[in-house]
């Protein structure tokens, strides 16, 4: 495994090259020179032949200053189709947001070239919290305005080197994976001031945060992909004020556990209720014991029972805003039947009469992909058009993911992590051997209700808008409805080209209802004709 420049690495320089390229340069000379080479990291240091996305993450992890260079053309850069900042997948993206869940780690926004800081209703949810950081206002490359910002930055590593230097406190809250959950909020947020306000160049001191993430999932030396905690600490003053807040806020939560977990009884004869806490606490409810039933309609597509019952929705370990607040579904009636394969290059074919995916090589049993949402709603017309007594559609994000989990409560269908062999996920081991890329549908392992490829291979399409969070998401697995125009529709699953954390049964992704690109695919839901 390629291993950092610096255990203790200073400064991590994000940047979009066509936006700030120029600047960015010029600042890590200028900072490389003054703080040593192995302080300062910008992406050029990535050597040919590194695994690109692994070395971006363990210098993001192991830096104390990650400086967001922000030009003027930094939030509308787009790929051609798509704003880049609404791909989960973006560089820029994933970095800021990894640096904003970790307290000890000060993001500091560069305007450049006059750009305006953004605004919250500019960014997508993971990087909320950089709309409220100071920003520090770069006028030029001269000596001058350099050597204010390496006075300040200066500053930032002196008093989060003392703040290391403090006496360790007991643990707050818990520990996971042996590691105390210990939080460093309030000493390494609190520190001093960086450098200067959003007009007068001084970075004024950030507020503290409660709560401290660990970055996301990772392959282990073993093999398999752990997903990380959300560790949450804070002082105790401030706990016992977010537990009285968290009481008077659960009443009508737990009303509606209550009401669920009636339905659950009556679906399954369960009598143990879930514990007090969990509208806030994925809780797995197990679903009916039964046969997995099959169908097959004239074209070949195949479909399961996906049977009625309660299950989780969302999770509260991520630190996602998007999949909070963590709920409950209820799925009733006869459940629904659900594609037990994603929809494959062959059968769009056979009902569209073309083939738009980009790995045409991989065969008519490999899924069919580049469709846009518009796209595979004409595919889900052109079905229906049959009559062959199935009332088709995409399935709504509820049902996806009531479907994915089956019966289960972790981050993934397996358990809280995915081994090699379990999904088609990007994995370092397989990108060597030249394995990026769709595989044949059916080719990983089912999950308990019997479907394959809920994580990885293609994202799927669901039927509803996308919505920042789940608040007043319906229970009753209906789809979700924005306002009229809204062209964000939700997409599920993880592909290929994503990783692990990207493919958790809670993880959301979005995308304009008609853009299209070669990780993007569909699973189709069937109702019986009345």
């Amino acid at each position: 495994m390629t291993q950092p420049l610096n255990k203790h690495l200073s400064i991590f320089i994000c940047y979009r090259r066509k936006d700030a390229g120029v600047h960015a340069h010029i600042l890590y000379e200028r900072l490389r020179s003054h703080f040593g080479q192995r302080q300062v990291f910008i992406d050029d240091d990535i050597e040919p032949g590194e695994a690109f996305k692994q070395r971006i993450r363990e210098e993001v992890n192991s830096c104390r200053i990650l400086l967001a260079i922000i030009g003027k053309g930094w939030l509308s850069a787009n790929d051609g189709t798509s704003r880049r900042l609404d791909d989960p997948e973006d560089y820029v993206r994933l970095e800021i947001a990894t640096a904003l869940k970790r307290p000890e780690v000060r993001v500091i926004p560069i305007l450049v070239d006059d750009a305006d800081m953004p605004g919250p209703k500019d960014l997508p949810a993971d990087l909320f919290d950089l709309a409220d950081l100071n920003a520090h206002k770069l006028k030029g490359v001269g000596k001058h305005d350099l050597d204010h910002l390496v006075e300040a930055l200066e500053k930032v590593l002196t008093h989060s080197r003392d703040a290391r230097r403090l006496p360790t406190r007991r643990p707050d809250i818990r520990e996971a994976d042996g590691q105390s959950g210990q939080s460093k909020a309030a000493r390494g947020r609190q520190g001093a001031a960086a450098a200067t306000g959003r007009q007068s160049g001084q970075v004024e001191p950030a507020s503290p945060r409660v709560g401290e993430a660990v970055m996301g999932d990772h392959l282990t030396a073993s093999g398999s992909v752990t997903h990380a905690p959300y560790l949450a600490a804070a002082s105790g003053e401030h706990r016992l004020r977010m537990l009285l807040t968290a009481l008077l806020a659960a009443a009508p939560a737990l009303l509606l556990v209550s009401v669920l977990y009636g339905e659950a009884k009556r679906l399954q004869g369960s009598d143990a209720p879930p514990a007090v806490g969990d509208w806030v606490t994925c809780r797995r409810i197990p679903t009916p014991s039964r046969q997995i039933r099959e169908r097959t309609n004239d074209i070949g597509m195949e479909f399961v029972q996906i049977p009625p019952g309660v299950s989780c929705r969302g999770s509260d370990v991520s630190g996602n805003v998007n999949e909070q607040p963590v709920g409950y579904v209820s799925i009733g009636g006869e459940g629904l039947w659900m594609g037990k394969y994603e929809v494959t290059q062959a059968q769009w074919r056979a009902v569209m009469g073309g083939n738009p995916s980009l790995s045409k090589n991989c065969g008519g049993d490999c899924p069919v992909e580049r469709v846009s949402w518009v796209d595979a709603q004409k595919f889900v017309r052109k079905l229906n058009e049959k009559e062959d007594g199935l009332q088709y559609r995409l399935p709504t994000e509820a049902e996806w993911e009531y479907a994915c989990r089956a019966g289960t409560d972790t981050a993934f269908a397996f358990g809280e992590s995915l081994v090699r062999g379990q999904a088609n996920v990007y994995d370092p081991y397989y990108d060597s051997k030249g394995w990026l890329k769709t595989t044949r549908v059916g080719t990983f392992i089912a999950n308990d209700f019997g479907l394959y490829d809920m994580h990885g291979n293609v994202q799927e399409w669901c039927e509803d808008h996308y919505l920042l969070d789940y608040k007043g998401a319906p229970t009753d697995g209906s789809a979700r409805r924005g306002e009229e125009g809204m062209k964000l529709r939700v997409k599920r699953g993880g592909s290929w080209n994503t990783s692990p954390a990207v493919a958790r049964c809670a993880y959301r992704s979005n995308a304009d209802s008609t853009s299209e690109d070669g990780e993007t695919g569909l699973r189709i839901v069937a109702t019986l004709r009345p």
